[in-house]
């Protein structure tokens, strides 16, 4: 597996695990309920403990300047390629 430093855009898919020891409750709420913000673009995201996934086919939502905006530091973030 390979980890992606970066956001890569016209990706066909994307994924990422977002580390919940470095963002408080109020942003995992935020990130788990982003499809209020993203509409049918959002993200698949499953909440497995003491992480985050965030999975998608197509990159439309800007999902990293979402996670910027609501506060999650980037050390927090490991991207994913298959």
């Amino acid at each position: 597996m390979k980890n992606r430093h970066g956001f890569v855009s016209n990706s066909s898919s994307s994924s990422f695990v977002i580390s919940k020891h470095f963002i408080s409750s109020y942003q995992a709420d935020k990130i788990r309920d982003h499809a209020e913000v993203a509409g049918d673009d959002a993200w698949r995201v499953e909440d497995e403990g003491k992480v985050i996934k965030l999975s998608t086919w197509m990159d439309n939502f800007d999902i990293e300047e979402y996670l910027w905006g609501i506060g999650v530091p980037k050390e927090a973030i490991k991207w994913e390629d298959y």
